[in-house]
């Protein structure tokens, strides 16, 4: 019965109405318990009887669905936060381990034993973006007349 009532009207109202519930059945078994123990001054004792539940019982509802309120909105927050960082996780590019490098050409091996350039395997498998240039030992070695 729980179940259905948290399918059909969501955990709040679940709380509500079972909350009602026990207040219900809290005073019909005091009322009980007091007729048939045959107490004195039972009119007054049935109203305290069904007061007090109804006096306590909407405050603590209160601060539980607040708690529990609260509880939704940050597993929400956790949910939406996990989402987001799978995606981040799933982007992210990064180059660890040795990489097998020729020492003439400079190509790298791949996985899978192919060799490719260093500019295209390390932006294939990282977000670096590469601007070329030539070093001053490499200018003075292709261009020694500058």
């Amino acid at each position: 019965m729980l179940k259905h009532l948290l399918k059909k009207y969501g955990l709040i109202y679940a709380t509500l109405f079972s909350t009602g519930i026990s207040i219900f059945v809290s005073v019909i078994i005091t009322a009980s318990l007091m007729s048939l123990f045959k107490m004195p001054n039972m009119d007054f004792s049935i109203i305290i009887a069904i007061i007090c539940p109804l006096v306590i019982a909407p405050p603590v509802s209160y601060f539980w669905l607040r708690l529990l309120g609260q509880a939704i909105i940050t597993q929400h927050k956790l949910q939406k936060s996990n989402q987001r960082l799978k995606l981040i996780l799933k982007e992210v590019k990064e180059l660890s381990g040795l990489l097998p490098i020729c020492a003439s050409c400079k190509k790298i091996r791949d996985d899978k034993g192919y060799w490719n350039q260093i500019e295209s395997y390390i932006k294939k498998h990282s977000k670096a973006e590469f601007s070329h240039s030539v070093c001053p030992e490499c200018v003075k070695e292709l261009y020694p007349e500058i």
